[in-house]
């Protein structure tokens, strides 16, 4: 599963989403009419809530929403701003993730790793194989926590995230607009979760190095002790090898 910890914010609510036609809305309009047919011949297509006026209707991996507040993939920015290396169960780097809806003036932020990026290429490219996508590719050797490397992989899954937002062809993708968060952005309160449960984990991780730390240092009094012993044994014997060679010389 993604790692998700996020947290919104509203720039400016001045910009307002353009409301004129495009061949965008119509492919909407033509799944979504497209959906009820399946539904009407028992396709089984997702059944919506009678209170939500607008539905949202996904199929083959493919999202209609015909709600007001849908936004077009070209009305967003997803820079990454920045990275964590992770410790817990196994060492792994975050990125970290703000989505601007420029439509809405909103921004919110999702945190990423690698592995995350490398599953929703895999599902782009089932849905869409077609579409040409430039994922950085895994790295089999060396040190993937070099900063030059982190800073290599950022700039590529930068370019990765730029090129899809640009493909007309993803507009309707579930699985990218879930990765995002575009259709259900996170509230505040879903990142003081996240939050939470990432402050204890980094809580029990610096615990684990303290006590790590107190074993290393008995090891090193250990150590030194046995050494200062066998530097005293040294001497000593030293010390007799020298009397013995006097003994020697005064016998002669």
């Amino acid at each position: 599963m993604p790692l998700i910890m996020a947290s919104t914010s509203s720039r400016s609510s001045s910009t307002s989403e353009p409301s004129t036609a495009t061949p965008l809305s119509a492919s909407i309009s033509g799944l979504h009419a497209a959906s009820k047919e399946e539904d009407n011949a028992g396709a089984g297509a997702e059944a919506c809530d009678s209170r939500t006026p607008s539905p949202t209707i996904r199929f083959r991996g493919i999202v209609s929403n015909t709600n007001d507040s849908f936004t077009m993939l070209s009305n967003y920015r997803c820079p990454i701003i920045g990275h964590e290396v992770m410790e817990e169960r196994a060492r792994f780097t975050v990125y970290k993730l703000r989505i601007d809806n420029l439509a809405t003036g909103e921004c919110w932020f999702v945190f990423r790793r690698y592995t995350d990026f490398v599953r929703l290429y895999n599902r782009l490219k089932t849905d869409f194989p077609d579409v040409e996508l430039p994922l950085p590719r895994k790295r089999w050797f060396g040190d993937n926590f070099n900063p030059r490397f982190i800073q290599e992989r950022t700039m590529g899954l930068q370019e990765f995230i730029d090129c899809m937002f640009k493909k007309e062809q993803l507009q309707l993708s579930m699985a990218l607009r879930e990765f995002f968060c575009l259709d259900e952005p996170p509230t505040a309160a879903d990142g003081m979760d996240e939050s939470r449960a990432a402050l204890e984990a980094l809580m029990d991780t610096l615990q684990q190095a303290r006590l790590e730390l107190v074993e290393k240092e008995l090891m090193l009094h250990t150590m030194k002790e046995a050494l200062d012993q066998t530097t005293l044994e040294n001497e000593q014997l030293k010390q007799r090898l020298s009397n013995c060679s006097q003994c020697s010389k005064t016998e002669v």
